[in-house]
């Protein structure tokens, strides 16, 4: 969605587990507070990741007891300054093609739920005209899998390391089913 608010040649957008807002960069399975977007070399505004005391004892007990770690309340925690929000949100109204969405009703990533309904709600503010939300209640933070095999269902949890665990939500069977649901429609919204 950045990509298309940003370059308005691009001719459509399909964006799974979608995020309304810019984060902080990834590597290594581990978030840092350097920025994931920049343009024209400056770094793009972006919400750094909120660790708090009960979050991190969290994380650390998720740890030492070997139960997978989801990210999606440190996201949510980052929601609370509408301030700072403002200034990160992904333009979504300046996309000038269609849009869909396909989120997990159980992405234990980030609310890529949450995030779908903030994106659907600015495009309608703003008269969009053809945007399409996918929603798979059960299924987790990988609700589509164009590259793999419809059958093979995507990672459920990763193990990167360390005796950490990282959950994405949603099971075999409703991930499975999820991609199988929405690949075809995708194609379908690219014709």
């Amino acid at each position: 969605m950045q990509l298309g608010a940003t370059y308005l040649k691009i001719s459509a957008v399909i964006a799974a587990s979608p995020s309304a807002y810019r984060y902080a960069g990834v590597r290594n399975n581990m978030p840092l507070p350097l920025p994931a977007w920049t343009l024209n070399n400056e770094a793009l505004p972006y919400l750094k990741p909120k660790f708090d005391a009960s979050g991190t004892f969290q994380f650390f007990w998720n740890w030492i007891t070997r139960r997978p770690n989801g990210n999606k309340a440190g996201f949510i925690k980052t929601l609370k300054d509408s301030a700072k929000t403002a200034a990160v949100r992904i333009p979504v109204e300046r996309i000038q093609e269609p849009i869909m969405l396909v989120s997990g009703g159980d992405d234990q990533l980030l609310p890529s739920f949450r995030f779908a309904e903030i994106v659907m709600k600015r495009l309608t503010c703003h008269h969009h005209p053809y945007n399409i939300h996918l929603h798979y209640k059960d299924a987790g933070h990988f609700p589509c899998f164009p590259y793999t095999l419809p059958y093979m269902p995507p990672n459920v949890m990763l193990s990167p390391g360390g005796g950490m665990t990282i959950t994405f939500g949603g099971n075999d069977k409703a991930n499975t089913r999820a991609a199988l649901d929405s690949w075809p429609k995708m194609l379908d919204f690219l014709k």
